[in-house]
């Protein structure tokens, strides 16, 4: 009934942490999308107990936009496993308690995209929970020293809304780190554009949910929010090359892209 696609690279320590979060879920394939990682991540898979299906791209040969393989990813699920709720996410997002549940009851229809709230940790606040099995509760993560107010990775500097206090607040979250809905929304509302620059799928998708209309939910379950591990290294992201990259959206129907998801096999 219900995929997650993740696409990984080198990342193989985090997916292991996040693949524990969904083995109790019944009736969840977990698809994998590996860019050429050499760090074991093929292992990590292999010693998952729940559904899975694993595919390696071979050797990295330098850049290859995320959309490229998530967009397979999401073909495979609708058509090949004909799941009826698919939701994309990343290896370094722990899901909570009931955001599969939470999110299922929201995805309702083919004009409706579930975005989930995520906690973001910075480096320290990773290497202190790192120590013992906080995952048994997500929440835990609260009662980390200066979880409320702390100072955000480089990545997220001068952004207050990424803060705990502030993610809390809002009723729609609007960042992608775990988000997708029900087959008919992906099948009306298509796949995701590819770019050259990091980070421009992420705004490339949320502009056009925006501008064609496509109603973004957040469950505000608390039990329902989800971690972000930070990455070992925190690369910047270069946001005036990503914005620059966008493409414009003038007229509803230009933000829908169902080619995207055509079934390869079709007749």
């Amino acid at each position: 009934m219900i995929a997650v696609i993740i696409g990984t690279y080198n990342r193989g320590h985090l997916l292991r942490r996040a693949l524990q979060a969904y083995e109790k879920i019944k009736d969840l394939t977990i698809i994998v999308y590996d860019d050429g990682s050499n760090d074991g991540t093929d292992k990590q898979i292999m010693d998952y107990t729940g559904k899975s299906v694993y595919t390696y791209m071979g050797a990295n040969q330098g850049w290859r936009d995320s959309a490229s393989y998530l967009n397979q990813g999401i073909i495979f699920a609708l058509h090949k496993l004909k799941k009826e709720y698919v939701f994309i996410t990343h290896p370094e997002i722990i899901i909570g308690e009931t955001t599969i549940e939470d999110s299922i009851a929201l995805a309702k229809d083919d004009n409706t995209w579930v975005n989930c709230k995520g906690y973001y940790l910075t480096p320290q606040q990773q290497a202190e929970i790192d120590s013992v099995k906080w995952y048994r509760d997500l929440l835990e993560v609260r009662k980390l020293p200066n979880f409320y107010g702390n100072t955000l990775s480089p990545e997220f500097q001068g952004r207050t809304d990424y803060l705990p206090e502030g993610i809390e607040k809002h009723e729609v979250w609007h960042s992608w780190i775990f988000g997708g809905g029900h087959r008919d929304m992906w099948l009306r509302f298509g796949g995701l554009t590819e770019f050259k620059t990091w980070g421009s799928v992420d705004m490339d998708l949320q502009m056009r949910r925006m501008v064609g209309g496509i109603h973004t939910v957040t469950p505000n379950n608390p039990s329902a929010y989800v971690v972000h591990q930070n990455h070992d290294e925190i690369a910047q992201r270069d946001m005036p090359s990503a914005m620059a990259a966008l493409l414009p959206y003038h007229r509803k129907e230009e933000c829908f892209k169902p080619h995207l998801l055509i079934n390869p096999d079709a007749s």
